[in-house]
């Protein structure tokens, strides 16, 4: 029996967050509306209620925490030197061994890439794969959420707008 009221609690949340139209059930002779909190389904109602996380967005916050395995190397400010890698400021749209005052290994000078959001992601994916010959001594992040994390902080950080306000 509790099973059976569990399924069926599930499929009207369910069929709330899909726009269906709850309707009122009976339960011990008292008439319990799911659409509206109250008496006997403050529970549900939160469930309803409850925003859905959107996991396509990137958690900025954990990009930051992945970014101390490329802050030993890179740099993002503007002016900021270059370390053992280039400085990333303003990267995005940026050719691929562009960045003065830094020596490129051939085969990325010789790449022709552009830095967009596709070619950053399988860089940071596995930069020896992607670019055979590259001097870049980090394996790579290949768990997807993580990469696009810490892209996201990185783009949010490099922006001409963002360092142009510091």
């Amino acid at each position: 029996m509790r099973t059976k009221t569990l399924f069926i609690y599930t499929l009207i949340a369910i069929s709330g967050l899909v726009g269906c139209e709850a309707k009122p059930t009976k339960k011990n002779s008292e008439t319990v509306d799911l659409a509206s909190p109250g008496k006997g389904n403050d529970a549900m109602a939160k469930i309803i209620a409850a925003p859905v996380p959107d996991t396509n967005e990137p958690d900025l916050a954990n990009g930051r925490r992945q970014f101390t395995k490329c802050k030993v190397c890179h740099t993002l400010k503007k002016g900021e030197s270059h370390k053992v890698g280039p400085n990333l400021y303003h990267i995005l749209g940026r050719k691929a061994a562009s960045m003065e005052g830094f020596r490129y290994s051939k085969a990325l000078a010789d790449s022709g890439l552009m830095w967009n959001e596709g070619t950053l992601d399988q860089w940071v994916k596995n930069p020896h794969q992607f670019v055979p010959g590259s001097r870049m001594s980090f394996l790579g992040i290949r768990d997807d959420k993580a990469r696009k994390d810490v892209l996201a902080y990185v783009l949010k950080e490099t922006t001409m707008e963002k360092a142009e306000k510091n």
